[in-house]
């Protein structure tokens, strides 16, 4: 068994990140809660996805998506910086 742990952080100000959402797609699926915005997870060896998201007034505020392959049993460090979804920003071609 493997424990993946760590903090998640803002990007804007690189401090903890309270009540964060992390999700990973483990059978069944692991979802907690960072209320000081550290977190701990336990994974078998295997390939996952891990979602981490901050929402505020209901509206998603910061998100990041990590792919994460675990090789062996041990305990491991995985800090997240979340930042503004995608869909925030303007890809306009400039004229």
């Amino acid at each position: 068994m493997l424990q993946q742990y760590g903090t998640v952080y803002s990007w804007e100000t690189l401090e903890p990140l309270p009540k964060t959402i992390i999700v990973v797609n483990t059978t069944p699926e692991q979802r907690i809660v960072s209320g000081d915005g550290s977190y701990s997870i336990n994974l078998t060896p295997g390939c996952y996805t891990l979602i981490a998201s901050y929402y505020k007034n209901g509206n998603l505020e910061l998100y990041t998506e990590m792919n994460l392959t675990v090789e062996k049993d041990g305990n491991y460090n995985l800090d997240l910086v979340l930042f503004p979804p995608i869909s925030d920003f303007n890809f306009e071609e400039p004229e």
